[in-house]
């Protein structure tokens, strides 16, 4: 498969996986709910290509940001989001953190991540293909664009191409928790376990993870523990954790 077919069908795939969380796109959605953490990667990822992916990721955050699992999101950006796409990330995140109903959408420990594009261009490939084009994206581009180095014209949401709340839920009922949690450090545990992550040899890992502090390690884990989510064994001078999202 070349380069061009891989991108078309990770396009293909990220509408998807937001139409499975309720924006509204032409495509069917994604047969299961997505990572949604991932999903953020990627959408940071064929931005480029598509314009609407980004603006309504940017929606989809301002109104449902206490879905993702922060910590978590900067864990996987530092350990995989290339260097090229941090600009687009950070833009986004900083335009939700802005651009929220009051303000309430923090990613600073993603944001942290990120870096400014050293060398500034469009944002958009389309506005790349000629000197024309790249003078007039620069001339449009919004101040916080230009801070990232990826020049795009300012834009609004458009929470009328996003489904309910009750309908996200419904379709959605694995995000429960993180619903519950707002994005914290337990929903960040129970999304890393999702992920395959279920199993931690002390707090001390859990904490050098998510550079969290042990006490908040223990908090989180308090709460997982009462929920019957998590577990803790002895074995010798180590407690290792276990966090089990179907508890029997």
């Amino acid at each position: 498969m070349s380069r061009t077919e891989i991108s078309n069908r990770l396009e293909l795939t990220v509408a998807q996986e937001w139409s499975r969380l309720g924006a509204l796109f032409n495509v069917l959605p994604a047969s299961q709910t997505p990572d949604i953490e991932q999903l953020l990667l990627n959408t940071a990822r064929v931005a480029a290509k598509n314009s609407r992916l980004l603006v309504m990721a940017a929606t989809w955050l301002s109104f449902y940001g206490n879905y993702v699992a922060k910590r978590r999101l900067a864990v996987l950006v530092r350990e995989s989001l290339e260097p090229e796409f941090r600009p687009i990330l950070g833009f986004l995140l900083e335009w939700v953190t802005k651009n929220s109903p009051n303000g309430s959408h923090r990613f600073r420990e993603a944001i942290a991540q990120c870096r400014p594009d050293p060398h500034p261009r469009p944002m958009l490939a389309v506005s790349a293909r000629s000197k024309v084009l790249i003078d007039l994206a620069a001339s449009r581009a919004s101040p916080l664009s230009k801070k990232w180095g990826r020049w795009l014209n300012p834009f609004d949401p458009k929470p009328e191409a996003l489904r309910p709340i009750e309908w996200i839920a419904a379709h959605n009922p694995s995000l429960a928790l993180r619903a519950l949690c707002g994005g914290d450090l337990v929903a960040t545990i129970a999304a890393d376990a999702a992920g395959g992550l279920d199993a931690f040899s002390s707090e001390s890992q859990l904490a050098r993870r998510y550079g969290a502090s042990r006490a908040s390690i223990r908090d989180a884990l308090k709460k997982l523990k009462m929920a019957g989510y998590a577990s803790q064994s002895t074995d010798g001078k180590s407690r290792p954790i276990r966090v089990n999202l179907s508890p029997s």
